[in-house]
């Protein structure tokens, strides 16, 4: 499941379902699941002057977690993920963990700024913890915004074809550093007072615990996920023109994996970061979509980034905390059209590469 760097591969698509049977979460917006889903409920955000100048020396807005201030790089991501993994209420002991596959999201590989080796993220994270996860098996997926999708088609595999009884998927990410911010400016990505179409850079982790479901047991369910690539640049280095096409076909094929139409999706989650681009592709695949149907209300859309800034390989897993804590709290919206005691959510992503993907996650009585 790992080549030799240690990042895994993704293998071929499952349509068995997964549980999340636990989630831990650290955001600008709280140091816990519950605060930070609660902010976002609200769509209140935590931006802020950093620290951080860009070209024009003016201060850079960022969100920051409430981790210790003194800590930087990869003790900072790895403090992050501790208390991500402390929510979950799982013993991480020895024994245990020894028999548990590690997924850790990352950024891709060509980000400027990342840590430098995942292999050494995971070995941080395992002594911090004082264990090591199963060995052969645990790996990065450094694919940004997709990671996490990714994530949850390997542990399918895992689940099903290799019958572990539980995967841990976590997420870590911070573009809150010098040499990463100063990337984004040059190329034009960065919020700033001259440019209305950038990110603002945020960190955060998430922690999934992601099983079998149990016989007669209430619980969401991942029950649908599909990748596609985009065409490449051509050959002068100009990218393909953006049309939505493939974010539209994943979304297809996922619904067709869930046994569900895009008409019953109840809850869009979409990762849109402040780029125009992410903002053109989304709202071109909704075109596809629902194309045979213009009449059709389109689904609430909910961005993370919008309140905890742009966090890279942690989005997605974040926007499936808070989906869960909007079933779990009573407010996650139903579209028009559902009669049925089932929630479709739909979880949209795209990373910087030509990767695009899509999951379904099931909430309600009988997922």
């Amino acid at each position: 499941m790992t080549d030799k760097k240690g990042r895994f591969s993704s293998g071929e698509p499952e349509s068995r379902h997964v549980a999340i049977a636990g989630v831990g979460m650290v955001t600008a917006l709280g140091g816990d699941v519950d605060s930070s889903c609660a902010a976002m409920r609200v769509r209140f955000n935590n931006h802020k002057e950093t620290a951080f100048k860009d070209r024009a020396h003016e201060p850079i807005i960022g969100s920051r977690t409430p981790i210790d201030p003194t800590l930087f790089g990869d003790a900072r991501l790895v403090e992050m993920m501790v208390n991500a993994l402390a929510q979950t209420n799982v013993q991480l002991t020895r024994e245990f963990c020894a028999n548990v596959p590690l997924a850790l999201c990352t950024p891709e590989t060509e980000t400027v700024g990342r840590p430098n080796s995942d292999p050494a993220l995971i070995a941080r994270l395992e002594s911090r913890l004082g264990v090591q996860f199963k060995a052969g098996i645990s790996g990065n997926l450094p694919h940004g915004h997709v990671s996490g999708l990714m994530a949850l088609q390997i542990a399918q595999n895992l689940l099903y074809e290799q019958n572990f009884p539980c995967v841990l998927v976590l997420a870590a990410d911070s573009l809150l550093n010098a040499e990463g911010l100063a990337s984004l400016d040059e190329h034009g990505k960065l919020l700033t007072p001259s440019n209305d179409f950038g990110v603002i850079p945020g960190e955060a982790a998430v922690a999934l615990w992601l099983t079998r479901p149990l016989p007669g047991a209430v619980a969401p369910l991942i029950v649908g996920t599909s990748f596609a690539n985009i065409d490449p640049p051509d050959e002068t280095g100009r990218p393909a023109p953006v049309t939505g096409r493939e974010l539209a076909q994943v979304t297809w094929e996922a619904c067709a994996q869930a046994r569900c139409q895009p008409a019953s999706i109840d809850l869009r989650l979409a990762d849109c970061n402040g780029l125009d681009v992410r903002f053109k592709e989304s709202a071109l695949a909704e075109g596809i979509l629902f194309k045979d149907n213009p009449s059709q209300t389109m689904p609430s859309m909910w961005q993370p980034a919008e309140c905890l800034g742009e966090i890279g390989a942690s989005l997605s897993l974040s926007a499936i905390a808070w989906a869960l804590h909007a079933y779990r709290k009573g407010y996650l919206p139903a579209s028009a059209v559902n009669s049925s005691a089932h929630r479709h959510v739909l979880l949209q992503a795209s990373n910087d590469g030509l990767q695009r993907a899509a999951a379904i996650l099931r909430f309600g009585t009988g997922a």
